[in-house]
């Protein structure tokens, strides 16, 4: 098998998981879980050339201080083009024996580093989450480095099973065909992990995927739109407490969001901060703060983008071919792979933000 497709499989996954990831997403209220089948990486995968000791994309990404010919740390990670303006999400945790710690946090943990495949090759970003298990205590350090192998192991079969069907899959996506995958995923879950560290990092995943997925199913059903609406609402009635709260925070999330668009809308953004301050938590207003930061970063880039096509393309004299390569080296240099694919949406909309 292609090495580099697994390793894209691994971050970006299987369209039909995405598909039915757009799919609850709508039907859960725009709700975010940690999907297994996209990382939260906006890079596929393209390693690092070792050989010249840093290389050019490595420039590219302000890793000029980095030789990639020697071990990297976690402070080198966190200067890569993924992590700007983030903190690691996750930790590493012991309890009073020294046995690790299996839960969310530790899913997030792992996926985190996980994102920065496509600007660090997955052999080296293994080897920087095993330079910091090795300072956990025994047993937990034996025990995180097993985990670590066995949850690569899984996200790899993963992989492997969505190539084989990616192969086959039609433009439209059946209902079989996602239950299939469901079905998949939970089983290689429980191939490759124990059932205490699938329920600690999938429970939360299976509950919603389960309830979207039978919603879809009523929706896309023959019923009348009544029966559609009195099994919705007994469907949404069985969900756990925990997920009945996280809808109420989107919700709230989405009301508030309104009412800074309304804000924005009648010049008075000055009244944002106060506005979230009585709202939400001093948490997440920090969240909001710097979801803000990068927001604007990604539009200035954005904006340099454009301006950039819009100089290539007064240039006279020279041929389509010409301009075209010129684009594409300004996208290498300063976009990752899967960012290349939201420019052109991205331009669309500041275009018709400021035609």
């Amino acid at each position: 098998m292609n090495k580099n497709l697994i390793v894209i499989l691994l971050l970006i996954g299987f369209p039909l998981a995405i598909y039915f990831t757009y799919q609850y997403v709508n039907e859960f209220d725009d709700i975010t879980v940690y999907s297994d089948s996209d990382i939260n990486s906006d890079y596929a995968s393209q390693p690092l050339d070792q050989l010249e000791g840093i290389s050019e994309t490595a420039k590219n990404n302000g890793l000029q201080s980095i030789d990639t010919s020697k071990q990297l740390t976690s402070a080198d990670i966190m200067q890569l083009r993924t992590f700007r303006f983030a903190s690691v999400d996750g930790q590493l945790l012991q309890d009073a024996d020294g046995n690790l710690i299996v839960n969310r946090d530790l899913r997030h943990w792992i996926d985190f580093y996980l994102s920065a495949t496509g600007e660090l090759s997955l052999e080296q970003i293994i080897a920087v989450m095993q330079q910091e298990i090795s300072l956990l205590e025994s047993p937990g350090k034996e025990q995180a480095l097993a985990l670590l192998e066995n949850y690569i192991g899984y996200k790899t079969a993963l992989a492997e099973y969505d190539q084989r069907e990616a192969l086959s899959m039609t433009e439209v996506t059946s209902m079989e065909q996602v239950g299939e995958r469901l079905d998949w995923q939970k089983r290689l879950r429980r191939e490759w992990l124990d059932d205490d560290t699938v329920q600690e990092f999938f429970q939360l995943d299976e509950i919603v995927d389960d309830f979207a997925y039978q919603k879809l199913a009523i929706h896309t059903s023959e019923l009348s739109a009544d029966e559609k609406a009195q099994q919705t609402q007994q469907l949404e009635q069985e969900l756990p407490a925990e997920l009945i709260q996280f809808k109420k925070q989107i919700a709230l999330s989405k009301d508030l969001m309104l009412k800074e668009q309304q804000l924005i809308k009648e010049g008075r953004a000055d009244e944002i901060a106060q506005l979230r301050s009585e709202t939400v938590s001093p948490e997440a207003v920090e969240r909001l703060e710097t979801v803000d930061q990068q927001h604007e970063n990604w539009r200035s880039r954005v904006m340099n983008y454009s301006a950039h096509i819009n100089e290539v393309e007064s240039m006279e004299g020279v041929s389509v071919e010409y301009k075209q390569q010129l684009i594409q080296d300004y996208q290498a240099q300063h976009f990752g792979e899967r960012e290349k694919l939201r420019l052109p949406a991205a331009v669309q909309l500041l275009q018709a933000e400021n035609p």
